[in-house]
């Protein structure tokens, strides 16, 4: 086997010399969502005492601790989906039949970025709302955790474009982009079944949650189904102890 030509991703250092691998150094920046406008924006922030403290900086409760409306949709979601919802739902020009689609990057991650076209407006009116705040379990450097761009773009493409894809070098698999779509049905059918609320968007967004899923998602499963193989048939041996 001839490796000569073989191609690998690799970082020029300063010297012009190709790393692999190399070990990376994690820089986490904390910024204060408190400062006045007049005033220079900080680039670290004070430690939050407590997670009242946090909620209310991320607006989701009032100086009187009762819930606003960014807190209501916070508190329908897990972890920080709820905040970058909350975030495009206040963007009065963000369209509901856009940001339905651009929910897909929400569970993403990393592997769609390339691909990313227009769906990047959801990361950036998080961000334009929450800044780059690092808060564990909520957001990471503004985005909610798992968030990745890109993911939308693949919602409604075929796997032939798939293939021509992995074609011209690409590393997207087929198995990548069912995860993003049925993430995305996970997040249309809990949108539908969520509360609701007196904001017209969010209803419209409930709307459009349920008309997608009547046009794109998955059908009910059926009933028939093969039957088991003789090894499905073999009896568990187990045994319990007390």
């Amino acid at each position: 086997l001839d490796y000569s030509n073989a191609q690998v991703l690799a970082y020029i250092d300063s010297q012009g010399r190709a790393l692999i691998n190399p070990p990376e150094r994690v820089s986490v920046h904390e910024a204060r969502l408190d400062y006045a406008a007049e005033e220079p924006q900080p680039t670290t922030g004070q430690p939050l005492k407590t997670t009242a403290d946090a909620w209310y900086q991320l607006g989701l409760i009032d100086d009187q601790t009762l819930p606003t409306r960014r807190g209501q949709i916070f508190s329908y979601f897990n972890h920080g989906e709820g905040l970058a919802i909350a975030a495009a739902l206040e963007d009065e020009k963000y369209p509901v039949e856009e940001l339905i689609e651009h929910l897909a990057n929400l569970r993403a991650g990393h592997r769609f970025g390339e691909h990313e076209v227009s769906s990047g407006r959801l990361g950036m009116t998080c961000r334009a709302a929450f800044g780059y705040w690092t808060l564990p379990g909520y957001l990471y450097k503004g985005l909610p955790e798992g968030y990745g761009d890109g993911a939308a773009e693949w919602l409604f493409r075929s796997a032939a474009e798939l293939r021509q894809f992995q074609r011209q070098g690409g590393e997207l698999g087929w198995g990548d982009v069912e995860r993003a779509k049925l993430e995305w049905y996970s997040l249309l059918r809990h949108i539908a079944f969520a509360p609701e609320m007196g904001w017209t968007r969010w209803l419209e967004l409930k709307q459009e949650a349920f008309r997608r899923l009547d046009l794109h998602g998955p059908k009910a499963i059926d009933d028939n189904f093969p039957p088991l193989t003789p090894q499905q048939k073999k009896r568990h041996k187990s045994f319990l102890r007390a």
